[in-house]
């Protein structure tokens, strides 16, 4: 018996060239670029158009070409340049766009504001799915790809290359694309986004791209890739973007924006292996996405390398070098982590595993943390930088955090007691470990009422009045600087008093000179607010804006050092209580000034004196006596949590003070 072997019928095909006057059945018959819609229409699934690339260049009208049709899963129709030989060839398409050519000189910036912006070249609809794209060549086009439909599927585009674009990639506000595979991609010359990637698109691959913006500026801005709205699952393996430059609406004292790759705050699983950002005015990397990873990718010569806002980024075997500033206001800097705009907000949490960081300017900036509540751990990148540049520095904030790996060997151990006291509350109890970590709660393991305080510099567990409640259980986490865990179970019982949130020295008033500890006290120069000069030792935060502080002072004298604080803020007046010329003097400090809210007799034997802040009143007792009342303002934020010293410039630490606490009230 013969076996018998039926061939596979080729799949279909049309023709197009940019002289075609057919039906597109043939070469000999091609059809004009304007039919492309129907002949994929007439090809249908796992057929292909071809594009002549060697009879002219395909010349852009109002638009090139429209698509309502395409394949299906598994069968894309392939739309491909071809030479004569049905080799692969790119096919030119030429738009309208104003001429340009790349400058020798990379540094050269080329205005665009009054250019010709250029037309669509490749338009897809409702229906154009499955889609492959291959060997085509745009060049003074606006954009090369623009999807307008709610959502495309299947859509690649590989070996294709720009010139001189306003867009490469771009799709509408309000829609998506799912499964995109863009493959060896280069443009060169861009004045906006060359890839975008929004809406609720997922499932997208970025490989072996090369995006060099030739500094064409003045179109509000450049960037390489963008993410936005609440696109995920996006993957970009050895893409490099390059080269954007924006010098701002504002000329040299404006913002100058324009990184390599960015990503906003609703966008998330984001993965870049082997990605390359330079020579952008801004950041290499601007990222605001979550559960982002960038893994042996490089940031170098730009304004920030690598600027970071986002929650569960890992930045694993990266190289940040040689930042540089051309121009608008902040530094050059290499890592920038900007937490959130209030105390009460978590900020970024970055950890950087391996690596190498590296500059020898002294104007470089390592690790920088701005605004709240942001936490960089450093766990083995190498570091060489300038011996008068700062390792690291925080901006405008507080609780912000910088942990660099000892190479401890085990992971953190939680020192705090499993059973707490902590009365019918408020409470507020500050956590410890055997290594700095930072503090969080177990997700859905904790009883109402119970939480832990955003600030990443210290752990502090807040408890709010729970009315009938006798005892309640939180499990806290503690996470060192290689994001190595540990978690223990703390119950608490209303129905024992809780010790002070903070107390150090003798609590009996004995007067004995204290020396705060660094892990309870970080000291801070030229606090936002406070007298120029001053300087502030602030407590952590207690969680409460109702709050004390008291001290032991062995005897009042006519004119002391230093200064007793509530709701010490960056941001806000806070209290301060001095004693000068034989008075107690409580005081509002706000905008650097001092304003006086009462005074009282300051020659008395000594004791516990305290300052206590409740809504809107004041009260100084000294051993439980009250000798000052005053209204004061309402906290105007929830971020005036702490208490603390001021000491005004020229006057030495407070050494009269004995056994000091803290609390909320």
């Amino acid at each position: 018996m013969l076996a018998s072997r039926v061939a596979a019928a080729p799949a279909p095909a049309r023709f197009v060239a940019p002289d075609g006057r057919g039906d597109g059945a043939s070469w000999a018959k091609a059809a004009p670029i304007g039919r492309l819609n129907d002949l994929v229409k007439e090809v249908g699934p796992g057929g292909t158009v071809y594009l002549a690339a060697h009879r002219g260049p395909y010349t852009i009208g109002e638009t090139l070409c429209v698509l309502s049709a395409g394949g299906a899963a598994g069968a894309p129709v392939l739309v491909m340049g071809v030479d004569a030989a049905m080799a692969p060839k790119p096919a030119t398409v030429t738009g309208a766009r104003t001429r340009w050519r790349l400058p020798a000189d990379p540094e050269q910036v080329t205005r665009v504001d009054r250019w010709t912006a250029g037309q669509s070249a490749v338009r897809l609809l409702e229906g154009a799915n499955h889609l492959t794209f291959s060997h085509l060549s745009f060049q003074h086009c606006g954009q090369s790809f623009h999807l307008r439909a709610k959502r495309h599927d299947g859509i690649e585009v590989r070996d294709c290359d720009g010139y001189n674009v306003q867009r490469f990639f771009e799709h509408d506000p309000g829609t998506s694309h799912v499964g995109t595979r863009l493959l060896r991609i280069r443009v060169t010359g861009f004045s906006k986004t060359a890839i975008r990637i929004r809406g609720d698109s997922a499932n997208v691959l970025l490989e072996d791209m090369v995006l060099n913006s030739g500094r064409q500026d003045g179109d509000n801005f450049a960037t390489g890739v963008e993410c936005n709205d609440t696109a995920h699952a996006i993957v970009m393996r050895d893409v490099t973007c390059q080269n954007c430059h924006d010098t701002g609406p504002g000329g040299k004292d404006a913002f100058w924006n324009a990184d390599g790759f960015a990503s906003e705050y609703g966008n998330y699983d984001i993965l870049r292996e082997r990605c390359v950002s330079s020579g952008n005015t801004d950041a290499g990397f601007d990222d605001k996405a979550s559960n982002l990873r960038n893994v042996e990718c490089s940031g170098f010569d730009n304004k920030v390398n690598f600027k970071l806002w986002g929650r569960g980024v890992v930045i694993e075997a990266c190289r940040a070098a040689n930042p540089r500033s051309r121009g608008g206001p902040g530094p050059q800097m290499q890592v920038y982590a900007v937490g959130a705009d209030h105390a009460a907000k978590l900020g970024a949490d970055i950890l950087m595993r391996r690596g190498a960081i590296s500059s020898s300017d002294p104007e470089t900036l390592t690790f920088v943390a701005e605004a709240h509540n942001s936490v960089i751990r450093i766990a083995g990148p190498t570091v060489a930088k300038h011996a008068k540049a700062p390792l690291q520095q925080e901006i405008d904030g507080s609780g912000n955090a910088f942990l660099f790996s000892a190479g401890a060997a085990e992971p953190p151990r939680i020192l705090t007691a499993p059973e707490l006291g902590c009365g019918p509350g408020p409470a507020a109890v500050l956590l410890k470990a055997d290594q700095p970590v930072t503090w969080s709660l177990a997700p859905g393991s904790t009883e109402q009422g119970v939480q832990v305080s955003p600030d990443r510099g210290d752990g502090v567990l807040v408890i709010s009045p729970a009315p009938g409640a006798t005892r309640r259980r939180a499990v806290v986490r503690a996470t060192d600087a290689e994001g190595r865990e540990a978690e223990l179970g703390v119950s608490l019982d209303a129905g024992r008093p809780g010790a002070p949130f903070v107390s150090i020295g003798a609590p009996d008033g004995s007067g004995n000179a204290i020396s705060p500890p660094p892990d309870l006290f970080r000291q801070r120069f030229a606090v936002q607010h406070a007298p120029e000069g001053a300087a502030t030792l602030a407590s952590p935060p207690c969680g409460f804006a109702d709050h004390y502080i008291e001290v032991g002072v062995a005897r009042l004298q006519p004119r002391m050092s230093g200064m007793l604080l509530c709701r010490v803020s960056a941001g806000l007046p806070f209290l301060g209580l001095k004693v000068a010329s034989g008075e107690l003097r409580l005081f509002l400090i706000r905008e650097g000034r001092l304003q006086t809210l009462g005074r009282a007799n300051a020659r008395q034997p000594g004791g516990r004196l305290r300052l206590e802040v409740v809504g809107a009143s004041a009260l100084v007792t000294l051993s439980g006596k009250v000798v000052l009342r005053a209204d004061a303002p309402a906290a105007s934020g929830e971020d005036a949590f702490r208490s603390g010293f001021l000491v005004m410039p020229g006057e030495p630490l407070p050494d009269w003070i004995g056994g000091i606490a803290f609390g909320p009230v």
